[in-house]
Formats: structure tokens, sequence, C-alpha cells
């Protein structure tokens, strides 16, 4: 039986796929860890996982859009995830068919993911993205998790649901706030904040923004997770 390792790379959403794992009775049969955010973290959690036992791994937690349609909350399963250059990695096959079967009340989408190095933070960088790479959305973990599973060749599989949307900026406080080992710094964005004060609605947004992906989130993990296990 396969043992699946959850990458994510905030400690929020690996909170929810705890709880997500706890919930659906399969906690003791899967993996989670946090490193932080970004591939290089994402690469160093995936190796974590692998020595601990791990024989597939599932990059979990929330994405931007990067094309209309895709509004706060959107379940995305992507077929692929692309890296900046321009390498693909496609999910595994089998993983991907039971999860979206199992995932058929979420409608996921399953466009390209675009793994990226740093926040896209404007419209403007975000359409970029979309046109030059053909990708509907993007993060900053699944494109490590997909490198590391291919070298060692076991399965990888994507399950990320919609933050920001594609209009959205996403202001400098809140990036501020985003911490190294996947905490959030509250203080940091009150500190930013204070430097940057018409961006508190900005801000604001972006909370709601996040509370309906991570919403989402939490629904779609948990119809996944058995289908996975099982």
């Amino acid at each position: 039986m396969m043992r699946w390792g959850i990458v994510t790379g905030l400690k929020s959403e690996a909170r929810l796929a705890e709880n997500a794992a706890r919930a659906a009775g399969v906690h003791g049969k899967l993996l989670v860890r946090c490193d932080g955010p970004g591939p290089a973290q994402a690469r160093i959690a995936t190796r974590a996982l692998a020595a601990q036992g791990a024989t597939g791994f599932l990059s979990l937690g929330l994405a931007g859009g990067l094309v209309s349609g895709l509004v706060p909350g959107s379940v995305l399963l992507p077929a692929e995830v692309v890296e900046g250059g321009g390498v693909r990695f496609a999910a595994d096959p089998a993983a991907h068919a039971r999860a979206a079967s199992a995932l058929v009340a979420e409608a996921p989408r399953t466009d390209p993911l675009f793994g990226a190095e740093q926040v896209v933070a404007t419209p403007e960088a975000k359409a970029e993205l979309a046109r030059r790479f053909a990708v509907a959305a993007v993060d900053m973990e699944s494109g490590g998790v997909a490198e590391v599973a291919r070298e060692l060749g076991l399965p990888f599989l994507a399950l990320r649901a919609v933050a920001d949307p594609a209009e959205r900026v996403i202001p400098g406080p809140a990036q501020a706030g985003m911490s190294e080992d996947g905490s959030v710094n509250a203080f940091a964005v009150l500190a930013q904040l204070a430097v940057e004060p018409k961006s508190v609605a900005a801000v604001l947004q972006l909370a709601r923004d996040t509370a309906e992906g991570n919403a989402s989130l939490g629904r779609a993990v948990r119809l996944l997770l058995p289908a996975l296990v099982g």
C-alpha cells in the first residue's frame, strides 16, 4: 500500500491537512510536513518525507489565479506543473484519475499550474505567466515537490484552492507577514501597514479571499484523502 506524504508551504495548510486526515479516519496512514514556502523548502520537505517512508507526494495548499474564471475558493487539480525553465511535470495518471473522481462535487480545474520561485503579486505579472507558459494558476511549492518526485521515480499530485484571483494585487504588508518557517507574523503585517496605511483595504480583501480558499481546500482534501489512501 502506498503511503502519501503531504507537503505544504504554510503551517496553517499543514494543520488543515492533519485535521482533514483525522476527520477522514486516515491520519495514521499519511505523513504531513511543512518546511516553509518556496520550491527550495518544498524540495527539502519532500526528501525528508521520502526518508520517512513516503512513496507518493501531494502538494497541498493555496494558489493564485492567473486567468479569469478562477475565483477565491476555486479548486485546482492540475494535470501538470510547469517550472520557470519550461520543464513540465505530469501528475501521476492513476492518482489523478482517482482524485478527479473523488472531487467531482468540487468541480476541480485540471489546467496546468506554474511553480514559481517567488510571490507573483500583480495582475500584470500573473497575466504574463499565463501567456508565456499556458498555465491557469501559480503556487510556490508544487514545482519543488514534482521535481523531487521525478528524481525518486515516485508519484506526484497537487491539490490547490485559489486565494487571490488574477485581477488581485497581493499587498506588500501581506507579503511581509510570510515567515520563512511557514507561519504568519501578524506583527510584521501591522508594522508594514503602519508604513503603507493605504494597503489596509487590500489586506482585508486578501484575508477574505484566503478564508474562501481555505474553506474550499478543507472540503476538497477531506474528499481526496480517503481515495488516495484506499
